[in-house]
């Protein structure tokens, strides 16, 4: 058991830190070209020009930052060919409306970090601290009333009490937590949502609870966090 947790954890772990290379994409709507909605930005004054570039059927494009309320800055990673198109790999701006109107998020694996605050155990029943932290990996889905929910799996490092916390001694052990979850963002940093899952440690066969599931419920709580870039991305919606 020792080999396959510290093995499984190692690789999702590994999985998780090369993951953190994936970008934002955002595609066309529809299959036309658009005319005249990106401006060339200039790196070294750090504003938007006044000559405008088309964009096509084809073109993706990665928010590299916002600028202001009302604009953002856009490398092309794909584009059509032709006169006054905007070329890839360079910088631009386009505004948010542009971005709402002929753009949308390309689908791509949603990528954190998963702390869980507590494990509510049923045979018998009992509240226990979660203590457990892990990468995870999930499909996140975008609401109309602006609001977000990923439906994610997850493989984590747990540290599972195995006496009463209160004791002068409390006999604890690492081992690995799997398990799944629904987690619904309402704002940046208010979620609400429910995990369960199961962990897995040297001995398990002989603990009360053996390969029961636990559940954790929570309002307010972030269950889930992603990288900054991931973030200031949103800001896009």
């Amino acid at each position: 058991m020792k080999i396959t947790i510290t093995t499984i954890f190692f690789i999702l772990t590994t999985i998780y830190a090369n993951a953190q290379s994936f970008k934002e994409v955002f595609v066309m709507k529809d299959d036309a070209n658009v005319e005249n909605i990106l401006k060339r930005f200039d790196t070294g004054y750090e504003n938007c020009g006044t000559d405008l570039f088309s964009v096509g059927s084809l073109a993706q494009l990665i928010i590299s930052r916002k600028l202001d309320d009302n604009t953002f800055v856009v490398v092309l990673s794909k584009n059509n060919s032709g006169a006054n198109m905007a070329e890839i790999n360079k910088y631009y701006c386009i505004s948010k409306a542009s971005l709402d109107n002929y753009f949308k998020r390309k689908a791509k694996p949603q990528i954190g970090i998963l702390t869980v605050p507590f494990k509510f155990r049923i045979d018998p029943i009992k509240v226990m601290a979660g203590n457990t932290v892990g990468p995870f990996i999930g499909k996140k889905f975008y609401h109309q009333n602006g609001t977000s929910s990923t439906l994610l799996t997850f493989a984590s490092l747990t540290n599972v009490p195995l006496n009463d916390l209160n004791a002068s001694v409390p006999e604890t052990k690492w081992g690995l937590g799997l398990g799944t979850g629904y987690v619904w963002t309402i704002a940046e940093n208010f979620q609400t949502g429910i995990i369960t899952g199961i962990d897995l440690f040297e001995g398990v066969e002989s603990w009360p609870y053996k390969f029961q599931p636990w559940l954790s419920l929570s309002i307010g709580y972030s269950f889930t966090s992603t990288k900054k870039e991931e973030q200031t991305l949103n800001l896009a919606r």
